[in-house]
């Protein structure tokens, strides 16, 4: 466990301080509760796409989206786990005016530093898809407070296909 915790840390902080990471434009921190009945903390870092991919005539929905790269603490199940996922969000308010609600969806791919978490739970496999749906406010200093859903699953490419969720209050500070 904590050699698969310095591994997702040092691979997080990597990522922070690559070159790459010069566009950097939020940090978050995700707190939950999983299927499991354990508490997650989840910590991310966030580009966003730069553009905007869709808006109505109006001007009150938008649609834009971010990458997202974190690293998930799951508590008493005693693993930890990276994942990675382009993030689609549909804003509601005309232009960039806030505060505005908005509602979030990706899908991505994790990593689990172990696959069998508790008695009947066993992921199948450390390589995992991650699903995830969210409901948000964005705040007039620009950050962003909500609530999300995360699935993760081997959508079947293994027998063994327990998944694992966590429902989380999420903060995202943008830089």
């Amino acid at each position: 466990m904590k050699k698969a915790l310095l591994v997702s840390t040092l691979t997080l902080g990597g990522l922070l301080v690559s070159p790459h990471s010069l566009a950097l434009d939020s940090v978050s921190l995700d707190v939950g509760h999983s299927s499991e009945s354990t508490t997650t903390m989840r910590l991310g870092a966030q580009w966003d796409f730069g553009q905007t991919l869709w808006e109505n005539r109006g001007g009150d929905l938008r649609l834009d989206g971010y990458w997202d790269i974190a690293a998930t603490d799951w508590g008493s199940l005693n693993t930890t786990s990276v994942d990675a996922s382009p993030v689609l969000r549909l804003n509601f308010g005309s232009g960039q005016a806030t505060p505005h609600l908005y509602l979030e969806a990706g899908i991505g791919v994790a990593w689990f530093s172990r696959s069998r978490l508790a008695p009947g739970t066993n992921l199948g496999s450390s390589l995992q898809f991650a699903d995830r749906i969210g409901l948000g406010l964005r705040l007039a200093n620009g950050n962003d407070v909500g609530l999300r859903f995360f699935h993760y699953s081997n959508a079947g490419f293994n027998r063994r296909n327990s998944g694992v969720e966590t429902v989380a209050l999420h903060y995202r500070l943008n830089l």
